[in-house]
């Protein structure tokens, strides 16, 4: 005997657009003693994706860090640092991603220079697309859910960014 798996396909599959990041205005960073703090606007991303597979969160997050070691390692850093994930939020059309990095303070400013550059990476572009693309065949009802305001905390007793993330860059 032979089952089938029956999956859903998310409305507006077939029009998904690549993701944009505004790294100008939209990726916020700021310090608080030894965290720096980031705030990352993602356009044409649904948060419906991230805030209901926390992984995929996650794993944008997890290149991120990837990314900002390999940036550092090039600047001739061998300190490897860990972004953690905090939440993620935003609705249909955009995706902001919060994280954090503890960091001594004396090398806040050569990891927000790296931060700054690695948002521009097209691998990071990339990771975004593809976690988007695979979860348009989802075996979940909670995809075709009807409401526009999604969330997902990771730390909830964790100090969080505020919404109007204030950048001291």
């Amino acid at each position: 005997m032979v089952s089938a798996v029956t999956t859903k396909r998310r409305r507006n599959c077939d029009a998904i657009l690549s993701a944009e990041i505004d790294c100008e205005n939209g990726h916020k960073i700021s310090t608080d003693m030894d965290k720096i703090l980031g705030s990352l606007l993602v356009k044409n991303c649904s948060s419906r994706i991230f805030s209901t597979d926390i992984s995929l969160s996650e794993g944008v997050i997890a290149k991120l860090s990837s990314l900002l070691n390999e940036q550092l390692l090039r600047n001739g850093s061998k300190d490897e640092q860990n972004i953690s994930f905090l939440k993620a939020i935003g609705n249909e059309t955009h995706t902001r991603f919060y994280y954090s990095c503890i960091v001594n303070k004396e090398y806040h400013t050569e990891i927000k220079a790296a931060l700054r550059t690695i948002c521009k990476d097209k691998g990071l572009h990339d990771t975004i697309d593809e976690y988007q693309r695979s979860s348009c065949n989802e075996d979940s009802s909670i995809l075709d859910s009807s409401s526009d305001d999604y969330s997902h905390d990771s730390f909830r007793n964790t100090k969080q960014p505020d919404e109007e993330f204030k950048s001291d860059s």
